[in-house]
């Protein structure tokens, strides 16, 4: 599916915004290079900390510059299912060849959440993510 070295890429900031300029600069230094995929909007990349909107403009920017040199693993994990389904309907709507998800770790998961998430739209392959040590060990999720 996926091999080699991948980068969870950071997003720049510049007074308070996304500095997109930086970050097509960080985007060309990895894949000048030798990088294998650009994982964007994960915990590194500061995905609690953003709007949806924001959110989303990195998905698509970082696709487009990125133009299918390696693959694109967009973060689109969340506590709220809902959302996580509409960021992951997202990413491959833009063209991401992959999403990476956040276990639950901050309260409970929701009922049949994974189960929505896994078979609710039509995406490429879903990765799981791990960030806490409070997280749920994806291979014990109901589905």
């Amino acid at each position: 599916m996926f091999t080699g070295a991948m980068v969870a890429l950071v997003t720049p900031f510049q007074d308070g915004e996304i500095d997109f300029q930086t970050l097509e600069e960080l985007i060309d230094f990895q894949l000048n290079n030798g990088i294998d995929a650009i994982v964007p909007v994960g915990t590194t990349g500061e995905s609690p900390t953003l709007s949806h909107d924001e959110h989303k403009q990195l998905i698509e920017r970082i696709v487009e510059v990125v133009d299918g040199q390696v693959p694109v693993i967009a973060g689109a994990g969340s506590n709220s299912t809902a959302e996580a389904i509409e960021l992951t309907a997202f990413a491959k709507k833009v063209g991401a060849d992959a999403t990476l998800q956040v276990t639950p770790f901050h309260r409970p998961f929701q009922p049949g959440g994974w189960t929505l998430l896994v078979l609710g739209p039509p995406v490429a392959p879903i990765l799981t993510s791990r960030c806490d040590s409070r997280g749920t060990d994806a291979s014990r999720l109901p589905l």
